[in-house]
């Protein structure tokens, strides 16, 4: 039962993840800002992610229809 809850929180925090990626707008990273800029790299990174696999998987969908 503790592997089925770990796998099941695991699977939800990944679909929240990529939900919050696809749904927010984050703008790029503002390089003149110091040592902040650093966290905002990662994070527009980081939701940049799923917003690249998304278009990955639309363009193979629609290459195979």
């Amino acid at each position: 039962m503790s592997r089925v809850l770990t796998i099941v929180g695991g699977l939800s925090i990944l679909a929240l993840w990529v939900v919050a990626a696809m749904s927010l707008d984050v703008p790029p990273p503002d390089l003149m800002q110091g040592g902040t800029s650093v966290a905002q790299a990662f994070l527009f990174g980081f939701m940049l992610i799923p917003k690249a696999f998304g278009q990955l998987v639309l363009l193979g969908a629609s290459a195979l229809l």
